[in-house]
């Protein structure tokens, strides 16, 4: 897989090849290197041949970083085989896009809404206004 950006993050698909596999189901899960909780499964059906791809994982969400999917199987014959491969999500992060204060002219003194938008949701977020730490976001 190498490495996914925002334009394939979210509708990420894994694919490979497979011996005596055919028509056999094989489970995805993908989580991050080095945790054990599964952020995303899928499955993918073995076609004639020993080609898969997997069903589309929306990994839009998740913060940039290396990942692991791992990809089990049985075949008819009841062997059971898995195998990992990591990737790195590397998507870029999000801009801002418009600033608006309500109201747009206030007393000294006085409280001020202000609203930021970005181009994509944000994960966490910390912000400071006139060397104040905003404690409500």
């Amino acid at each position: 897989v190498g490495n996914v950006d925002e334009t394939q993050a979210a509708t990420l698909q894994f694919e490979g090849t497979s011996t005596r596999f055919d028509g056999q189901s094989l489970r995805l899960e993908v989580k991050a290197q080095g945790s054990v909780t599964v952020l995303k499964s899928g499955s993918a059906t073995v076609q004639a041949g020993g080609t898969w791809i997997s069903d589309a994982m929306d990994m839009s969400h998740q913060t940039n970083g290396t990942y692991t999917v791992m990809v089990t199987g049985t075949n008819s014959a009841g062997i059971e085989v898995s195998e990992s491969q990591s990737f790195t999500l590397a998507q870029s992060l999000p801009t801002l896009i418009n600033v608006t204060f309500t109201p747009e002219h206030q007393a000294i003194g006085q409280s001020v809404t202000v609203t930021l938008e970005f181009d994509k949701d944000l994960q966490s977020a910390a912000a400071e206004l006139g060397g104040t730490t905003i404690t409500s976001l």
